[in-house]
């Protein structure tokens, strides 16, 4: 391993840091990158920084360095620097003659082996040889990282197609150390970008807006939170999270996330547990709602692209309650074949449609609840099965997905009519009431989806043709 600097002595910053403590000046080992700023401005515009102000803190951190990266620590754990220095007859140790340990013998600990043309009984013996006891410093292997991962100098072949790599996920506190470290690495070993595109996050705060750390005994674990509300809540969360934006823990949004959970299981039940002969969206209505899904996927393919999912989280989730609450209520009736067999068609085409690509937009956020209404009819239809079955693991159905210690979600053999949906219809009537508060919130659920309805494409308008 090449170093860019010879050993130079550390010079302190002060000499006295309070009343008997002293700093004592020790040699180092450097990397020069004081002539090299151009160089590294330059790869990190090459960079993708979501969000694009982030640029602006590594930038920065770039202009205003003042002093090479000094890459030795005096640790006992650590990665050990592979080299030794010769010993003088005299007993003075020669550092400015390093041994370095050639690339076969890597890793090696210094400590522990001889350097080739020596033995052992010359360790530390005049003529013979000292020890490097200086570690890495943590940044100089840690930024090593993408180039671990794709398999640097173990699979030349794998590690061509995938280095640069596409995503590094990061808080913003580490721009400094972590994503420069590793930019620099990647630009001295490879003259490349070590990736396409760098996420950066926020910190998680507490109630009182403080950030969680153990120290202060603020810190929330998850795993009761996972039983509690279940691993698809926790994500909903999470994905609600702005990039570069701290975020308040918020136990009622888990709550938000549960019901939505809840929602997405009986809806999908609803749906799916009409039966009616394959045909096409006829009826106006549908097609004008289909008309807003599709523009609902266009925008939504545009924010992930720019890694903005808590926009697409928030318009999908918005959709999907319009979708149960106003679209399912309305076609109802036509979807239980009241209203004749080419309504129902239409109906229950546009219901499936709607289910199947509102999964697919929630699968990122939701992967379980989707997944397992996704394996109920759709994976057989559409020829893609779920992931993890892909995967060799047992479906979800079969095992019975437990969102929580107290409640299991199942999906039920889906029974096909058979008979008049009518006496079906007037027990829900019977269950529900019909009480004049009941009719009221169906009532305003009807202004409110026609006024929604009014504002795109002109329904009225395509009624009336």
């Amino acid at each position: 391993m090449a170093f860019e600097k010879p050993l130079l002595p550390c010079r302190p910053a002060f000499t006295k840091l309070f009343d008997g403590c002293f700093r004592i000046a020790t040699r180092q080992w450097f990397v020069r990158l004081l002539d090299k700023k151009d160089a590294l401005l330059e790869m990190g515009d090459r960079i993708h920084w979501h969000p694009d102000f982030m640029r602006i803190r590594y930038r920065m951190w770039t202009e205003n360095l003042s002093f090479d990266w000094a890459i030795s620590r005096q640790r006992y754990f650590g990665v050990s620097f592979p080299l030794w220095y010769p010993i003088c007859a005299d007993g003075e140790i020669d550092r400015s003659r390093p041994i370095i340990a050639t690339v076969e013998r890597l890793p090696i600990d210094p400590l522990e082996a001889a350097p080739p043309g020596y033995s052992e009984e010359q360790r530390n013996q005049p003529k013979g040889f000292a020890p490097e006891t200086d570690v890495f410093d943590t940044w100089f292997t840690s930024s090593l990282t993408p180039q671990v991962l794709c398999g640097w100098r173990e699979d030349p072949l794998g590690f061509s197609r995938l280095f640069p790599t596409n995503l590094r996920p990061q808080s913003h506190e580490i721009i400094r150390t972590w994503a420069f470290y590793t930019i620099v690495k990647a630009m001295l070993h490879h003259n490349e970008i070590p990736w396409h595109d760098v996420a950066i996050s926020g910190w998680i705060l507490d109630p009182d807006r403080k950030k969680m750390s153990k120290s202060r005994g603020n810190v929330v674990t998850p795993m009761n939170l996972l039983d509690e509300y279940g691993s698809d809540s926790v994500r909903y969360w999470a994905a609600n999270a702005q990039l570069g934006t701290d975020t308040v823990f918020d136990v009622n949004v888990l709550k938000v996330g549960k019901r939505l959970v809840t929602k997405i299981f009986n809806a999908s039940k609803f749906v799916l547990g009409r039966d009616a002969t394959p045909a096409p969206v006829s009826y106006p209505m549908d097609r004008v709602f289909l008309q807003r899904l599709r523009d609902l996927v266009i925008r939504s393919t545009s924010a992930f692209e720019k890694y903005e999912h808590d926009t697409v989280i928030a318009e999908v989730e918005r959709f999907f309650w319009t979708f149960t609450d106003s679209f399912i209520e309305m076609t109802r009736s036509r979807a239980l074949g009241l209203l004749g067999p080419e309504a129902q068609a239409s109906a229950i085409a546009a219901l499936r449609l709607s289910l199947n690509i509102l999964l697919r937009l929630f699968a990122p956020f939701l992967p379980f609840i989707t997944e397992e209404v996704w394996s109920w009819e759709f994976a057989a239809e559409t020829g893609h099965p779920a992931f993890i079955k892909r995967l060799g693991r047992r479906s979800r159905t079969s095992r019975r997905l437990r969102y929580t210690n107290s409640h299991r979600f199942s999906m039920p053999p889906l029974r096909r009519r058979t008979r008049s949906t009518e006496p079906d219809l007037r027990r829900g009537y019977q269950q529900r009431g019909k009480s004049s508060a009941w009719c009221s919130r169906r009532l305003r659920r009807w202004v409110t989806f026609c006024r929604w309805l009014t504002t795109t494409c002109g329904w009225h308008r395509a009624l009336a043709t």
